[in-house]
């Protein structure tokens, strides 16, 4: 049984704590964020939750044993660094930090105080995802040769939001950066990247050098080829796919619609569309809490620890990098 504290009051934030408040091997202890209004008006939707004025309050209360930091993307490693001087287990959203050597500082009091740190990458606890990490492990196709991965959001989020997300390589393609490390494994790491982009859908983003239409191409050190396109806007709706071709066949994550049924008739053939973010990944974030609590009780490493974090991040840099540069950049790795 854990008692947490939530970090943070925003979209995010409140699917988290709704997870928690749900869940049986947790309770929701109480909220804090920047904005008191923000932390009260999230708490009223859970009986019996604190409100914390301060962040030193909420690290201070005995009755806590972790937070989830749920916070704005520049916050992070502030926040995961007083959690871990106050010796909370910490379950943070990605990214971890902003750039590689405030995450060094990071898990270097992370390690200090010797506290167990989960990076929120929900993807690899995506049902879907992890039948495809499995049969990739049992051999089904082979030797991995080609990996492709389409993510693509049904609308851009507000530009108060992007303007400090890091930039959508740290932001929204850092989930890929993450899944196509789970996927090939720490024995074949990426060498080579190249990244172009476009601001094709909001043209305020180039006030902060950011772009909307994304794609990554990656050569790993045994030759596999990996191609990741991002868009902040499928009219469609939500798209995340997936292809692993191998040696010896193929596998294939498609997109998870709310039902099966194809309706035929004279305007053609139509489908339900892909369901919005909170609702594709809905089990995933039940099963990373859930995975959570095991590593608390149990000591063991998590899912995504701090360096799992680092090794996406040193990609987002790259790939920043050679957006700006136009060329490609060859990856080194600790």
């Amino acid at each position: 049984y854990q008692r947490r504290v939530h970090g943070g009051a925003g979209r995010m934030a409140s699917y988290h704590a709704q997870n928690i408040y749900e869940n049986s091997n947790t309770k929701l202890v109480g909220v804090f964020d920047a904005i008191e209004e923000s932390s009260r008006l999230l708490a009223s939707k859970f009986p019996g939750t604190k409100v914390y004025t301060s962040l030193n309050e909420a690290l201070s209360d005995d009755e806590v044993d972790a937070v989830l930091i749920a916070t704005s993307t520049n916050t992070h490693a502030q926040l995961v660094t007083e959690a871990a001087k106050a010796k909370k287990s910490i379950l943070c959203e990605k990214p971890l930090t902003m750039d590689l050597e405030e995450g060094r500082r990071c898990l270097s009091q992370v390690n200090d105080n010797q506290v167990q740190l989960m990076v929120g990458f929900q993807k690899r606890h995506d049902p879907n995802f992890k039948a495809l990490k499995s049969n990739i492990e049992t051999g089904v196709i082979g030797q991995i040769e080609m990996i492709f991965v389409t993510s693509r959001d049904p609308k851009p989020h507000p530009a108060e939001y992007l303007r400090n997300s890091g930039g959508i390589f740290r932001d929204f393609t850092i989930h890929d950066f993450d899944l196509i490390l789970w996927l090939i494994g720490p024995n074949d790491l990426p060498h080579e990247l190249v990244a172009y982009g476009s601001t094709l859908i909001e043209p305020g983003l180039n006030e902060f050098g950011d772009v909307d239409t994304a794609m990554v191409q990656i050569r790993t050190q045994n030759g596999v080829l990996i191609h990741i396109n991002t868009s902040r806007r499928a009219t469609y709706g939500y798209d995340q796919r997936c292809e692993v071709h191998g040696s010896l066949g193929m596998l294939q994550v498609n997109n998870v619609t709310p039902h099966s049924v194809t309706v035929s008739n004279s305007n053609g053939c139509s489908t339900q569309s892909s369901p919005a973010w909170g609702d594709r990944y809905a089990s995933a974030y039940v099963i990373e809490l859930q995975h959570f609590v095991k590593v608390i009780k149990s000591d063991n490493n998590p899912s995504a620890s701090g360096i799992e974090a680092q090794r996406a991040m040193i990609l987002a840099d790259a790939a920043t990098k050679s957006l700006k540069n136009g060329q490609s950049v060859k990856l080194i790795w600790d």
